[in-house]
């Protein structure tokens, strides 16, 4: 049996309370016997942003896998004396986790100190017993709650005894381990088939054919930020791979990238909040730890799903997925502000010596090919001689991401540029393409 029927089975427990059907349980035990043997599970529902929307569960076998399950999927739902009933609507805006805890076992420990290292930290859920008050903590919460003092005076808390001396009370504790199985939370394609190829066989041919010339302008230095284009690959992707070929694939653990929302008005910023990012190649795993730390940082920023179905940002992951095998990303999309208040962001990335920043724009759009080539000069000296004032003649659909990057570099160098005419061979409209390095 595969594991993700446990996850199936948990969203219709929830979802049948909203369409009036019942789930076939003859049918699930008669296909999958395994659902019979007597597990003790927990049911989690998360919210796409990572916070907590139910959470119910058994300590103790007492009843089959299937039951258990269906059980505790509708009371996380609409009984988790923390949260109101689950409505229709959020259905599609939470992830389910099911976690199937194996026999837990007492502890025995001497003092706090004793305690404290024979627990183990993202493996051990833990079960306080103190008299008639118990409560317990599945081991994902370390992962919300990493230090172990913070985590017992919750845990304590949260069975309704103070935190404050409770260890030293020397309470029953139990631990178990837990076989956790959840819905993954990706960002989904969007433009995949259009602005790039809905295949990885094509994608590799693209970036071998880019890589076709010998000759191209040399990084003078080693990157921490970028600026690239995201046009489609037959226009712009040329022009962004001269520069994704020439970074240190070693050097960062994480890629930021920043680029301005086309289809959705928000007055802010927004940082997706996924697990991981689709591409045709592959997942690509969000450090949705980072994520949540220039969240809480900065009140400018906030997740709102429908800001991250863009592709200014999207048509940068497969250029990443090929050239950083092992590496994490970070979106960020902006809507309606200053670029001033990207400032302080775009700062922090640079200084952070793990991750590299991308900042996704196209220059002019739709012009001739002759009056286009004279605004983008405005854009190519702003960024060659780090010059905002020269910006601010530049025209350019990511130019707040891009002034936000030119007040804090140290020095530049343009890689290339280019417009829509060298693959259309229409003079009359065109858009123009650059991509840079920075420092």
């Amino acid at each position: 049996m595969k594991k993700e029927i446990l996850l199936e089975i948990a969203r219709k427990s929830i979802e049948v309370e909203f369409n009036n059907r019942h789930i076939d349980k003859e049918y699930l035990l008669k296909k999958y016997p395994e659902l019979k043997e007597k597990r003790a599970v927990f049911v989690t529902l998360n919210k796409k942003d990572g916070n907590l929307r139910g959470c119910i569960g058994s300590l103790i076998a007492h009843r089959t896998l299937l039951d258990d399950i269906i059980s505790n999927a509708k009371s996380a739902s609409f009984s988790d004396p923390r949260f109101p009933p689950l409505k229709k609507e959020e259905l599609k805006d939470i992830t389910v986790e099911v976690s199937l805890l194996s026999p837990y076992k007492r502890l025995e420990y001497k003092d706090i100190d004793d305690l404290k290292s024979k627990i183990r930290p993202k493996i051990d859920g833990v079960i306080l017993k103190l008299g008639t008050h118990q409560a317990t903590f599945l081991p994902q919460v370390w992962e919300d709650i990493p230090d172990f003092n913070s985590f017992f005076a919750h845990l304590c808390q949260k069975a309704g005894v103070s935190p404050y001396g409770c260890l030293e009370k020397h309470p029953d504790i139990f631990i178990y381990q837990v076989d956790k199985i959840e819905e993954r939370n990706s960002r989904r394609m969007n433009v995949s088939g259009a602005f790039y190829p809905d295949s990885c066989k094509s994608i590799e041919s693209y970036i071998e054919k880019f890589n076709s010339p010998k000759t191209y302008t040399k990084a003078k230095f080693k990157p921490k930020a970028i600026v690239v284009p995201h046009a489609g690959y037959i226009y712009s992707g040329y022009i962004a791979n001269l520069v994704y070929k020439q970074i240190d694939k070693n050097q960062f653990k994480r890629v930021v990238v920043i680029g301005s929302s086309h289809h959705f008005y928000y007055r802010g910023a927004s940082v997706g909040l996924y697990n991981n990012f689709n591409t045709p190649c592959g997942e690509i795993p969000i450090d949705k730890e980072y994520s949540k730390k220039l969240v809480e940082k900065y009140k400018i920023l906030t997740y709102i799903d429908n800001m991250h179905h863009e592709h200014s940002t999207e048509v940068q992951m497969p250029f990443i997925k090929h050239y950083f095998k092992d590496i994490k990303v970070v979106e960020i999309v902006y809507g309606d502000i200053d670029y001033r208040d990207l400032v302080p962001i775009v700062k922090d990335i640079l200084e952070d010596k793990d991750s590299l920043l991308v900042v996704s724009t196209d220059l002019s759009h739709f012009y001739s090919l002759e009056k286009a080539k004279k605004i983008d000069l405005n854009c190519l000296n702003g960024v060659e001689s780090l010059n905002i004032n020269l910006l601010n003649k530049c025209e350019a659909c990511g130019l707040l991401g891009l002034k936000a990057l030119v007040s804090v570099a140290k020095k530049s160098q343009i890689i290339d540029y280019g417009t829509s005419y060298n693959a259309s061979g229409d003079s009359k409209s065109v858009v123009g393409y650059m991509s840079a390095i920075f420092q």
